[in-house]
C-alpha cells in the first residue's frame, strides 16, 4: 500500500536522472530512526541504543526506504526492528517480556511477515525494500547510506542494478588494498594525510584525498577529508562510481540529510511512532497512514512550490473537515465499497487499489471534499 501510494506521488514531478546539479541527482536512501514508547506491555517492545540520546531507551527501530526525485522525498517502505541485548531478552526483566501484548497470527497474513522482520538484519531488510521499489518502477542515480549500513553486499547489489553506491565507510578493522597493501581506513588516514595527492578544495574548504581501493574483490573510490583547523579529524566517503570528483560526491551524499529533515517533521507534525496500540499490526498501520500522509504532503508541496512541510501542513490544518463529519463520510464510503467487493466477489484491498489509481475517481472524491469542507 506504502509503496503504491508513494509511486503515485511522483506522477506529475519533473525527476532528472541525469541532472548536473548534485542537489536535483534522483537517489535512494535507508536510514533508521528510534521510535520511543513508555508501554511495557506494547507487543515485540524492548529497548533499543539510541545514537541520539546514548542511552537504552525503550522503543523499535523504523528502517525506512526514501526516494529523493530532486524535488521532493518520498517514503518507499519501512520496517520495525528490535535489538536483541547480548542476554538475548532485549535488555527487559522476565516478568516485563511475559506482561508483554502477544497474538497468533496466520502464516500467510501480513502481520505473520512484519513480526518475521522485526528480528531480521536491518540490511538484509534494505535490500529487499530497494527490489521492491525497483520492480515498482522507480529510478535512482545513486543509494546513499550512512556508516551503519555500508557492506559489501549493499555495494555489490548496487552494481548489479546499475546504481551507484555513496556511503561513509567504518572505521573499524575492515581492510581495503590500495597498490597491493591492505590497510583500515585509520591506517589510510595516517599514511596519506601529508602525501603530496592531498588537496584543497575551494568551494568546501575541505582538504582531500581521492584514491582508488579494493574492498572484497570490489573496485571502490575513497576519499578522505578534513577541516583545515588543527585537530579536527578526518571523514571518509566511499562510493563505486570511480569517475566521480571528490565535491561531487560530497555534494550528493548531503542529499542524505533530506531524510533526517523527514524524521523530524513526521514526528513533530503527523506523530510518526506515537500509536499507543498494545498490538503490533497496530503499529505498524498506524506508522504507514502517517508515511502516506507525508508522501500526500511532499507531492502537493513539489507541486505548488510550498517552502516547508510544516507551513504546508498548517494550511491544510486551517481547512480540514470537522471530525465527525470526516469520520461519517469516509464510514459510508467504506461500507458503499465493502459491500460493492462482496458483490463482485473481489477482495476489498484490491478494489482499493483499483480506485485509487482511477483518476476520475480521485477527481469526484475531492470536489465532494470540497462540498462537505466547513470553517473550523
Amino acid at each position: 500500500m506504502l509503496l503504491e501510494n508513494s509511486y503515485q506521488c511522483t506522477k506529475g514531478v519533473t525527476i532528472e536522472i541525469d541532472s548536473k546539479d548534485s542537489s536535483k541527482t534522483s537517489c535512494f536512501i535507508i536510514d533508521d530512526t528510534d521510535i520511543s514508547k513508555k508501554g511495557k506491555t506494547i507487543e515485540w517492545i524492548g529497548r533499543i541504543f539510541s545514537h541520539v540520546t546514548h542511552r537504552y531507551d525503550l522503543g523499535f527501530k523504523s528502517l525506512n526506504l526514501a526516494y529523493w526525485s530532486g524535488k521532493h522525498l518520498l517514503h518507499i517502505d519501512f520496517s520495525y526492528h528490535v535489538e536483541k541485548g547480548k542476554k538475548g531478552n532485549q535488555g527487559m526483566k522476565k516478568k516485563e517480556l511475559e506482561n508483554r501484548y502477544t497474538k497468533q497470527r496466520d502464516k500467510n497474513t501480513p502481520g505473520y511477515k512484519r513480526c518475521e522482520e522485526i528480528i531480521k538484519k536491518k540490511t538484509n531488510c534494505a535490500i529487499s525494500m530497494l527490489r521492491r521499489a525497483i520492480s515498482k518502477g522507480y529510478e535512482a542515480q545513486y543509494i546513499l547510506v550512512d556508516s551503519w549500513f555500508f557492506n559489501i553486499t549493499l555495494a555489490k547489489f548496487a552494481i548489479s542494478h546499475k546504481i551507484h553506491l555513496i556511503s561513509r565507510p567504518k572505521f573499524n578493522n575492515w581492510k581495503y588494498t590500495y597498490k597491493e597493501r591492505t590497510y583500515t581506513i585509520g591506517q589510510l588516514v595516517k599514511k596519506l594525510r601529508y602525501s603530496k595527492d592531498k588537496k584543497w578544495n575551494r568551494q568546501l574548504r575541505l582538504h582531500f584525498i581521492a584514491i582508488n581501493v579494493v574492498f572484497k574483490e570490489v573496485e571502490l573510490q575513497l576519499f578522505l577529508f578534513k577541516e583545515k583547523k588543527r585537530g579536527t579529524k578526518w571523514q571518509a566517503i566511499i562510493t563505486t562510481n570511480k569517475t566521480l570528483s571528490a565535491l561531487k560526491a560530497y555534494r550528493i551524499y548531503q542529499n542524505r540529510w533530506t531524510i533526517e529533515s523527514s524524521y523530524k517533521e513526521l514526528k513533530q507534525y503527523l506523530g510518526y511512532g506515537k500509536s499507543m496500540s498494545r498490538d503490533f499490526d497496530g503499529q505498524i498501520a498506524d506508522a504507514t497512514h502517517i508515511l502516506m500522509a507525508y508522501n500526500m504532503l511532499s507531492h502537493i508541496k513539489a507541486i505548488e512550490d510550498h517552502q516547508t512541510i510544516g507551513q504546508l501542513f498548517g494550511a491544510i490544518s486551517q481547512n480540514w473537515l470537522k471530525p465527525t463529519i470526516m469520520q461519517k463520510f469516509w464510514r459510508i464510503v467504506t461500507e458503499a465499497l465493502t459491500v460493492l467487493a462482496d458483490f463482485l466477489g473481489t477482495p476489498i484491498d484490491d478494489l482499493f487499489r483499483l480506485i485509487l489509481n482511477e483518476n476520475e475517481f480521485l477527481t469526484n472524491l475531492q470536489k465532494l471534499n470540497y462540498a462537505l469542507t466547513t470553517e473550523t
